[in-house]
């Protein structure tokens, strides 16, 4: 095979590696988001119950809007807010659930059910290295470095 040959093959084989991880962290940064944003999207339904305030108000305080008052209220009342991914029985799917601890001792969890595929890359990791059925997170307040 001649060294042209040879060197065209392996720039292909190399711009086609550094497409699939375009592609992958692509994916990686979708699935996290739409599961940061059903997590977000479900405290702030809840929070606006408890602190009887729309939850898009919630939502845009998440998002960076300034509302002082309102993070105070939301820091007062929350002891902790953590989802756990469980790795279902066919091992295509996962349940996530959301369990949110108020410090007036109520909870609150709600769930949904997501495609293997449409977890993140690093939830993915976790269970397949550790052979693990359950990931938790704790979320953080987004105004929380």
């Amino acid at each position: 095979m001649p060294l042209i040959t040879i060197i065209i093959v392996g720039i292909a084989a190399a711009i086609g590696v550094s497409q699939l991880r375009r592609l992958i962290h692509k994916s990686e940064i979708s699935n996290r988001g739409r599961i940061e944003q059903w997590v977000d999207e479900a405290v702030a339904r809840d929070l606006g119950q408890k602190l009887q305030k729309p939850p898009e108000i919630i939502l845009k305080t998440f998002g960076g809007a300034s509302n002082h008052e309102l993070i105070a209220q939301i820091e007062e009342i929350i002891r902790t807010v953590e989802f756990v991914v469980s790795r279902l029985a066919n091992n295509r799917e996962a349940e996530i659930r959301l369990n949110i601890n108020y410090k007036d001792g109520t909870d609150y969890s709600t769930k949904i059910t997501r495609g293997w595929d449409e977890l993140p890359q690093s939830i993915r990791s976790e269970f397949l290295k550790g052979g693990q059925t359950t990931v938790r997170r704790s979320w953080n307040y987004p105004w929380v470095s």
